[in-house]
């Protein structure tokens, strides 16, 4: 089968990039053909405010200096931009794909054009509200597929939260697209709940793992050894973290000196590491501390011992669904776990793959 993937506009986010050569790499080996529908997310001011949000933005700058740029728009896009440089040798490489869409007009047109057998769209949270404002919810339910001609199957979407985004009306809207789909899973169990109170119960969804559970470690041990990499984390702690704090920082020095490790630090916008450098900086460590869910996920995969730090803002119900899985109790977070017994993973891990490989068959 011909298959489009779609999922969050390209970043230089580790987990979201791993995700898509994850899907895909898995549906080749199931001998389908599968492409990411790329969508290129910008950001751009709308003509009507712009008359008052530059002298809003003047003050902010010069007066009570708030922000440095007041074209934040342009300052944000070149800054995505050369954060990509780092990200995309491995996405031209290793993800098959259709060319940049800006605009849900362009959305429409690619996917005519492709003729797709399925659309999957997923994972991460792809149907979280204020994630998908850019091109908006409806778009990430494959409002631009034709349902006569295409399958439509969602596979582990997370919402992120566990509270209601939508308001009954837009639920309710919603629902029209959702029963369009032939199959549908989640990557939290919380999301199920949150499924019951929008109505959206034909399809029934069910929990799979995130995508990048889907593959062999060896899997992601060739995509280091083919690339050029190097050794920064042996007998260090690698501390990866999305959102830097005072406490985090904190807390990594404490283990760091109680430990007796050094640390190798870096954050999301470490422009200089590429995806082959970040999933070495992990193979490598002694353990990691992170507030990543990815983070977690690839610690896990090269067993790892990891402290998770949290991360509201981000999300953190797909790491609890997660913990069920490896059996661990959520009350033990607060020090460094290292998952040895992994057999409910291991099934869950042959529920979704069984669930992907049904859902396109049938």
């Amino acid at each position: 089968m011909k298959i489009g993937i779609l999922n969050l506009a390209l970043d230089n986010n580790y987990g979201g990039n791993l995700q898509r050569f994850a899907l895909i790499t898995f549906l080749q080996k199931l001998g389908h053909q599968a492409k990411h529908i790329q969508i290129k997310g910008y950001d751009f001011l709308p003509w009507y405010k712009v008359p008052y949000a530059y002298p809003k933005r003047f003050v902010l700058k010069f007066v009570l200096h708030k922000i440095n740029h007041i074209r934040q728009e342009k300052f944000s896009n070149q800054e995505q931009k050369d954060l990509w440089k780092t990200i995309e040798p491995f996405y031209e490489h290793y993800v098959p794909h259709t060319g940049a869409i800006k605009n849900k007009e362009q959305l429409k047109i690619v996917s005519d054009l492709e003729n797709f057998d399925a659309v999957i769209v997923g994972s991460d949270q792809v149907w979280r509200a204020s994630m998908t404002r850019c091109f908006g919810m409806s778009s990430y339910m494959l409002d631009f597929v034709s349902r006569d001609k295409t399958k439509k199957i969602a596979y582990a979407v997370s919402l992120g939260v566990d509270n209601p985004e939508l308001n009954p009306s837009q639920a309710m809207r919603l629902n029209n697209l959702y029963r369009q789909f032939s199959a549908v899973s989640v990557r939290e169990s919380s999301a199920l709940k949150l499924f019951d109170q929008y109505g959206w119960t034909y399809p029934r969804a069910e929990v799979c793992v995130d995508p990048t559970l889907l593959l062999d470690v060896e899997d992601y041990n060739r995509v280091i050894d083919n690339a050029n990499v190097n050794d920064c984390t042996t007998g260090k702690i690698f501390a990866y973290l999305l959102d830097a704090t005072f406490e985090k920082e904190n807390r990594i020095r404490k283990e760091s000196a109680a430990k007796k490790f050094a640390v190798h630090c870096m954050g999301l916008h470490d422009a200089s590491t590429s995806i082959e450098q970040w999933l070495n900086n992990i193979r490598r460590a002694e353990m990691v501390v992170t507030d990543s869910f990815h983070g977690v996920v690839f610690s896990v995969i090269f067993d790892k011992p990891f402290l998770f730090l949290g991360n509201q803002r981000r999300g953190n119900a797909r790491l609890l669904s997660l913990l069920v899985m490896l059996d661990v109790d959520p009350r033990n977070l607060d020090c460094f776990i290292h998952v040895q017994k992994k057999t409910k993973l291991i099934a869950a891990r042959k529920k979704s793959a069984e669930f992907l490989k049904m859902a396109l068959e049938t």
